[in-house]
C-alpha cells in the first residue's frame, strides 16, 4: 500500500510538471487536442490534483480561425469534492 501511494504521488507530480504544455500545444488548435486536455482537465479537477492556471493563453480573437472551445484560456482551476478520499 505504501508503494502504492509513493506511485500515485510521483505521477501527480508528472502530471503538474508536465499539463501546462499539453494546454499550451492544444491551444488554438482545430484538432481532437483541445477535447482531449478539457476533459483531462476535468478528470483531475475530480481527483483534486491541482493544475495551476496560464495567464499566458491568449482568449479567441474575432479574426482567428476555428471555434471558442478550441482556445483553452478559460480553463481554470476550481475547488471541488474529491471523488477520492
Amino acid at each position: 500500500m505504501k508503494k502504492l501511494c509513493v506511485h500515485c504521488k510521483i505521477l501527480e507530480q508528472i502530471i503538474t510538471d508536465t499539463f501546462w504544455m499539453a494546454r499550451r500545444y492544444a491551444h488554438g488548435r482545430q484538432t481532437m487536442a483541445p477535447d482531449t486536455i478539457r476533459e483531462a482537465f476535468k478528470m483531475l479537477q475530480k481527483l483534486d490534483i491541482k493544475i495551476d492556471d496560464d495567464r499566458t493563453l491568449e482568449p479567441k480573437q474575432k479574426e482567428d480561425y476555428g471555434l471558442r472551445e478550441d482556445y483553452l484560456d478559460d480553463l481554470v482551476w476550481k475547488q471541488r469534492k474529491p471523488l477520492i478520499k
